[in-house]
Parts: C-alpha cells; sequence; structure tokens
C-alpha cells in the first residue's frame, strides 16, 4: 500500500513566527512567506514556498540583475561552474525576467514541521553562498573577468560547504 504524504498547512506558518521572533518583517500568503534583505552587495528578496510532494521547504533568493545579452553566456557558464562546486542549493536564471535566483529546498519527509535549527541553517547557507558569489556575478556581468577567474576568486578561503 502506497504511503500517503500529508501537506504541513503549518509550516509557513512556523517561517512568519522564525521570523518575527527576530524582528524582521516579512510579506505572507497561503503559499508564500517574502522577505527583502540587504546584504553588502545588493538588496534581495527571500522567498520560502511549500511544496507538497515530497513535503518540503523551498527557500529562494532573488537578485534584480540585468543581464546584458552580449554578456548572457559567460554568465550561464559561471553558474554552471559555481553549481559544480557548492554542496547545498543551486543558482539559476531567468532571462525574459532577467533575475537570478539561488534555491535550496529543506526536505520535510516524516519530520512533521521546520526545527528553529532548519531554518537559521538555511539563512546561513542562502547569505554565505549568495554573498560569496555576487561579486563574480557582477564581473562576469561586467565583462571584466572570466567565468572561470572569477569563480576562483569567489573560492579563494571558502568556508566550510561552500567549495
Amino acid at each position: 500500500m502506497a504511503k500517503v504524504l500529508i501537506a504541513l498547512p503549518h509550516a509557513l506558518d512556523i517561517v512568519v513566527e522564525f521570523m518575527q521572533k527576530r524582528g524582521w518583517g516579512c510579506a505572507c500568503s497561503d503559499e508564500e512567506v517574502l522577505i527583502e534583505i540587504e546584504t553588502s552587495y545588493a538588496d534581495c528578496t527571500l522567498s520560502y514556498k511549500w511544496c507538497d510532494k515530497p513535503p518540503a521547504l523551498l527557500v529562494s533568493c532573488e537578485f534584480d540583475l540585468p543581464v546584458p545579452a552580449s554578456r548572457s553566456v559567460a554568465l550561464d557558464e559561471l553558474i554552471a561552474r559555481i553549481n559544480r562546486e557548492i554542496i547545498f542549493g543551486h543558482f539559476d536564471r531567468f532571462p525574459k525576467e532577467e533575475f537570478l535566483v539561488f534555491s535550496i529546498p529543506l526536505v520535510l519527509a516524516g519530520v512533521g514541521e521546520p526545527a528553529p535549527e532548519q531554518l537559521d541553517a538555511l539563512m546561513d547557507i542562502v547569505s554565505n553562498t549568495c554573498e560569496r558569489f555576487y561579486p563574480a556575478f557582477l564581473e562576469v556581468m561586467e565583462g571584466s573577468v572570466a567565468p572561470k577567474k572569477a569563480l576562483t576568486f569567489a573560492l579563494m578561503d571558502a568556508p566550510a560547504g561552500i567549495q
């Protein structure tokens, strides 16, 4: 007999409570929690979305980075190179909408709900990964550095879990 996966409708409520306890404002809907964050380089939108199968929170950090058409191939190469190096999550680009996103899932099958420690870990992974690679994206988009060299600079002295 197949096991039925049960959605956790309160998982996003737990995310909202987590944000509020830390004094972070957020916008909420039944399907998503959004928070605006500031990094050293840019303002980003952090999104928590619920997925039913498997039960998971998908955390995404979106950057508004218009990509010149002449740099799209180089940027795609950099994204592929970075994704081969990082352990958790991945970068992707949506050319029509002109934004770059870093995504990481938190699979909750059999767990019941996300723990504060898991949410803290996700925030750390997202912020550290985005901070580390944002300058590489800018350099490649400006055409000042080739993708391979931009990645080499970004990985210098990388903390554990990034490379």
